[in-house]
């Protein structure tokens, strides 16, 4: 089992003139392939900042330090441009808000063909067939009329699905989703998490899913880094996270979230049935 990614005392740190505020603090973990970290954290713990620390996607006014190896290179030392091609093609990243992922005046086909133009060489009917299964695989009807449509028409939790497939198609070496189910419903969570199971274990994609959600992570993960205030509170297998906890906030985490995370689980069996 290799690993993908190994990052070391990432620290991140907010100067704005005179104003200094320290974000993430020593953060380490490390990611192999074929398996998936959950980082897990109340909001403002600093999950998403993690994510995108590692792969450059904070303002200038955010000064990060530390290493972050990605099959030999330091992501922390690459240019932006280097980032740029790398994302995408070895290394997606699902946004929480998928919004921002499409440009308003562009239909989606149109854009999500773009992507999938750059980063394969498949040919343009190739591309439109493999976007309708990616809609087809994400439980989206008539995708044809979906690809036609502005991002404003189409709601929140289609536009997360959409970017969830479409990172899926693109099987790359690492994928990164933040909060990847937050604005889709219990039954098509569950197809979403087996799709993420599926190409974690098919095409040995090393994973890592963001979430405050305790049950959406139970499903997925295999490892646990829990994240509180910017500084590493636990670590473990899931296992260990849920039954042998070591830190105060990680078992107030757990026992807040354990009854919750059992209706979930439930609620994605009783979802599979519709799509078994």
């Amino acid at each position: 089992m290799s690993t993908v990614l190994e990052v070391s005392k990432l620290s991140v740190t907010l100067e704005k003139g005179k104003y200094e505020k320290n974000i993430l603090d020593n953060i380490d973990f490390s990611v192999h392939q074929g398996k998936c970290l959950g980082i897990l954290g109340e909001s403002g713990s600093g999950k998403s900042m993690t994510a995108k620390a590692i792969l450059g996607l904070l303002p200038r006014e955010f000064v990060v330090s530390g290493k972050a190896m990605y099959q030999g290179k330091d992501l922390l030392g690459q240019s932006k441009e280097t980032l740029r091609q790398m994302r995408g093609k070895e290394i997606t990243m699902v946004l929480q808000n998928p919004m921002t992922c499409f440009d308003p005046l562009y239909r989606v086909g149109y854009q999500l063909a773009e992507t999938m133009r750059v980063h394969t060489d498949w040919s343009k009917e190739e591309i439109r067939s493999r976007l309708v299964q990616i809609l087809q695989d994400m439980k989206i009807r008539d995708g044809g009329e979906v690809l036609e449509k502005y991002p404003h028409q189409l709601s929140g939790g289609m536009l997360q699905r959409i970017m969830i497939g479409l990172a899926m198609a693109l099987k790359p070496t690492l994928l990164i989703a933040d909060e990847p189910t937050t604005a889709i419903d219990a039954i098509i969570q569950y197809s979403v998490i087996q799709e993420f199971q599926r190409i974690k274990e098919e095409h040995g994609t090393a994973m890592i899913f963001i979430s405050h959600d305790l049950g959406a992570i139970s499903c997925v993960a295999d490892d646990v880094l829990v994240l509180n205030q910017g500084k590493v509170a636990d670590m473990g297998s899931f296992h260990e996270i849920l039954h042998h906890a070591k830190d105060p906030y990680t078992k107030l985490l757990i026992e807040k979230r354990a009854a919750v995370m059992q209706k979930y689980r439930t609620a994605l069996k009783k979802g599979g049935t519709a799509y078994a």
